[in-house]
């Protein structure tokens, strides 16, 4: 593992304040309450209130932060407390700015208008309302979707800063920019949690992680191996996903499928029927949608193949071209089924009405209209690869898109579904298990197949292996067929790739460019393929043109 200094690196300089911490909380938090910025200078205050630790001299100035919700309530406690009654009566007299007010209604709003500027700023007003370090946390994850790892990191520091002895922010903040590949800055954060004493089982988990990231399976092993897994309740998947890693490292590999397997039994929820999946779309095939008139957006296109087959590489890419305009797992399609599902009668209509399926087709539009933000786009490109499972609802509604098809060896397509660390819902619970994996990918290629084939003209074929080995020539292919000219910023993708939101699993590698190589293991893993379950399977890498030797 690299040696890195503790620097004061502007986005960490808000630590240097833990050099107050030995000498207790109240004098911390006194030596927070100095800071010029105003988010942990109200932080630190309301710290003080609840701590009941204001001195005399500070009164007249917690009377004129009473303007702020986060210390009206706790400083009019605070004073009543004390007796002081014509104290209550100068704070109570503040009131908040006229922005503070409604924003559970402006959070609405901004949010149904996806305005992530917006978001941010009333998630400040409500720390600044409430004095709740979650206000911190949701303004971090709308930083990210605004502008990128580096201003989310600057909110989570001021979480992990305010709340000194809570781990959450702390791990979501090394998570972050671990997953940003800033590796120095997580080394850095280690050392200032060791110094002071804090957090001993985020710093040690993540040194296991770096340790791997530097290519010390060993020591990532033994690290990882230390920590008591019921007691890091909220890294525990990621914890014994880092042991998974190492063994696979070390070459073993039955070893890492066990690890693996208990990372997904930790990351199960019990409330999610993974077989809801299957049963929904099978609902949908049914759907009597009549033949629709030819549909007018000619420019618009999906994404479409399996999860883990180089989707987010190609999307990343497309969305750097001055004319494309992507959108990375959108509820789109979510939209015009649930008009199916729920809204019909509402409507006044009935599922085999032509009506129904242009209605259907305008709402699917609308949560890509409300997306748009590039002028001068001329092509877009809808990505959701597990959306091939709808193919047969897909060509009822819009019978002459096109599509760009993922392509990638089978067996490593359900591996790393298995391997991977899913947010929980309907179609990823299906991954907990390799048997179910197989069973969801051999399920969406009938789907797919079904209704398209290889040589359809509305299906670009794109296999995951050529795009990293050749990169320029099949990302030509592509804007070939959506109907752009190539441009060379796409080669920039992986430095694009660091002002937008984490949205996959994948980003971390498409943030390390084409150097990443092409990633397989099946053959390591080869146990699992050889079972009758995994018979399914062997038939689409046949199909493919992939092989299993």
């Amino acid at each position: 593992m690299l040696d890195i200094e503790i620097t004061t690196d502007d986005l960490l300089a808000p630590f240097q304040v833990y050099s107050a911490l030995p000498l207790g909380l109240p004098a911390y938090y006194n030596a927070l309450s100095k800071s010029s910025d105003e988010i942990l200078r109200v932080g630190a205050y309301a710290a003080l209130l609840d701590l009941m630790e204001i001195r005399r001299d500070q009164w007249d100035e917690i009377v004129d932060l009473s303007i702020y919700g986060a210390i009206r309530i706790r400083a009019a406690n605070f004073f009543r407390a004390n007796y002081n009654y014509d104290y209550v009566d100068k704070v109570l007299s503040k009131s908040s700015p006229p922005e503070a007010h409604s924003l559970g209604e402006r959070r609405l709003r901004a949010d149904i208008a996806l305005d992530y500027e917006a978001l941010l700023e009333i998630e400040r007003q409500a720390f600044l309302e409430e004095g709740r370090i979650e206000s911190l946390r949701a303004a971090s994850i709308n930083a990210e979707f605004a502008n990128g790892w580096k201003p989310s990191a600057q909110w989570l520091i001021r979480a992990v800063v305010l709340g000194p002895m809570e781990a959450t922010s702390a791990t979501s903040l090394c998570k972050m920019l671990l997953f940003a590949n800033q590796y120095e800055y997580v080394q850095q954060l280690i050392q200032l949690f060791n110094t002071y004493k804090l957090y001993p089982t985020v710093r040690t988990v993540f040194a296991a992680a770096l340790a791997l990231q530097a290519g010390d399976a060993k020591a990532c092993l033994r690290l990882s191996q230390s920590v008591q897994t019921d007691r890091a309740r909220p890294v525990e998947s990621y914890l014994l996903g880092l042991r998974a890693s190492a063994c696979e490292k070390l070459e073993r590999y039955r070893d890492a499928y066990n690890w693996y397997l208990r990372q997904n039994k930790a990351t199960r929820n019990p409330n999610i029927d993974p077989a809801n999946f299957t049963k929904q779309i099978e609902r949908r095939i049914h759907t009597p949608i009549p033949a629709l008139p030819d549909d007018p957006r000619t420019d618009f296109h999906m994404m479409v193949g399996f999860p883990r087959s180089g989707t987010t590489l190609l999307e990343n890419a497309l969305a750097t071209h001055p004319l494309i305009e992507t959108f990375e797992e959108i509820p789109s399609m979510s939209s015009a089924q649930a008009f199916y599902d729920r809204g019909l009668s509402d409507a006044g209509l009935t599922e085999d009405s032509v009506e129904a399926g242009l209605e259907a087709r305008r709402r699917y539009y609308n949560e890509i209209d409300r997306r748009r933000s590039k002028k001068d786009a001329v092509s877009f490109v809808d990505k959701l690869p597990i959306r091939s499972g709808e193919a047969a609802m897909l060509v009822k509604l819009f019978p002459k898109k096109k599509y760009i098809f993922s392509v990638r060896h089978p067996f490593d397509v359900v591996l790393s579904c298995f391997k991977q660390d899913f947010k929980p819902n309907v179609a990823m619970a299906n991954f907990h298990t390799i048997p179910d994996a197989i069973r969801v990918y051999d399920f969406v290629m009938k789907q797919w197949f079904s209704v398209y084939s290889m040589d359809d003209e509305r299906v670009h074929y794109l296999r995951y292996d050529e795009l990293v080995t050749d990169f320029e020539k099949q990302t030509r292919r592509v804007c070939d067929f959506l109907g752009v000219p190539w441009d060379s910023k796409m080669l920039g993708f992986a430095e694009a790739a660091e002002t937008r939101k984490v949205k996959t699993p994948s980003y971390q590698k498409v943030r390390s460019g084409l150097q990443i190589g092409v990633q397989s293991s099946w053959q390591n893993y080869r146990f699992l393929f050889e079972t009758r379950e995994a018979e399914p399977l062997r038939k689409w890498v046949e199909f493919f043109g992939y092989d299993t030797n």
